[in-house]
C-alpha cells in the first residue's frame, strides 16, 4: 500500500500491489473517500499490462482514464471499529465464477489485512483466511 497523487483521479488514492513469491500478482489504485466513521474504496484495476520492474512515479504519471476499470457505483465500503479496526467487504467484479462476483470480508489495521475467501472466488482455498501483515514501515492514515 502507498499513497500517490495523480490528475486523472482526485482525492485520497493508493496504489495497492500484491506479490507470491516475489512476482507481482495483482495491482490497483484505490480511491479512498470517507464519511464519519464509514470508508468507501472505488478500486480501479488496469486494463493494460504493467511491467514488475516499473517505477511507480513513471507509471502512475503515464496512466489514462482508459487504462482503468473502476465500479463507481460499488465501491468497498468499510465500518471504523473500536481500536483502529475496519470492517468491510469488497466484491471482486474481475471474478464471475459461477455467474456470481464474489465478496471478500476483509478487516484490517494499519499493520495487518485479513482476508475472508468465498468458496466461488478462484482463490479459494481449504487453508482459511488469508492474513498479510505488513513489513515496512507504515504510511499514516490522512
Amino acid at each position: 500500500f502507498e499513497p500517490i497523487t495523480m490528475q486523472i483521479l482526485q482525492g485520497r488514492v493508493t496504489y495497492f500491489e500484491e506479490m507470491l513469491n516475489g512476482v507481482v500478482y495483482r495491482r490497483h489504485l484505490w480511491q479512498i473517500s470517507s464519511i464519519n466513521n464509514k470508508v468507501n474504496v472505488v478500486i480501479y484495476n488496469f486494463t493494460s499490462s504493467v511491467s514488475a520492474d516499473s517505477d511507480l512515479n513513471a507509471t502512475v504519471a503515464a496512466i489514462t482514464k482508459e487504462d482503468l476499470y473502476g465500479d463507481t457505483d460499488n465501491p468497498a465500503s468499510f465500518t471504523e471499529l473500536p481500536d483502529g479496526i475496519f470492517e468491510g467487504a469488497v466484491s471482486d467484479y474481475r471474478d464471475s465464477s459461477k455467474s456470481m462476483h464474489p465478496a471478500f470480508h476483509c478487516t484490517f489495521t494499519c499493520n495487518t489485512l485479513i482476508i475472508g475467501v468465498p468458496a466461488v472466488a478462484v482463490e479459494a482455498t481449504d487453508q482459511g483466511s488469508y492474513v498479510f501483515t505488513r513489513v515496512k514501515d507504515r504510511f499514516p492514515i490522512p
